[in-house]
């Protein structure tokens, strides 16, 4: 199935009531804040929150004016039965491969993360930016203490 995603165009507000941040300066600002990830991401997030029974496979864009972008997420049914039969696709079906626009394992959240970098500046995102963070806090010690 394809489902076609509109996404709001521009920078992101911060949620603030009555546009009122307490606390230092630094984080006083509502306006000018920028997405982390990119638009076509966030697509396939919307869509794929509300069609929790389908698989997301991969998105393209279709359109934009000043206002919106649109995009077409490509969904699959992983109970069909052309599709669990079917062994190019197939893998789909695996309980592993739920909700892969959420955790950023398409090629839009892959490209978010910067998973397309090899080499220099890649060397802190894989296998996962956290994984790095954690086994750099870890104290090596070579031999046993």
């Amino acid at each position: 199935m394809i489902y076609r995603v509109r996404v709001k165009r521009g920078g992101r507000k911060r949620r603030a009531a009555k546009g009122i941040v307490y606390g230092k300066p630094k984080h006083c600002g509502i306006n000018k804040i920028k997405a982390a990830r990119n638009f076509r991401g966030i697509a396939e997030e919307r869509i794929g929150r509300k069609c929790g029974g389908l698989r997301v496979l991969n998105s393209y864009w279709v359109a934009q004016d000043a206002v919106h972008k649109w995009y077409e997420v490509v969904m699959v049914d992983p109970f069909h039965k052309v599709i669990r039969d079917d062994p190019r696709i197939n893998w789909i079906c695996k309980p592993v491969m739920k909700h892969r626009e959420l955790r950023g394992l398409t090629a839009a959240g892959r490209k978010a993360r910067g998973l397309g970098v090899k080499g220099t500046g890649g060397e802190k995102l894989r296998p996962s930016r956290r994984a790095t963070y954690r086994r750099h806090q870890n104290l090596k010690l070579r031999r046993w203490r």
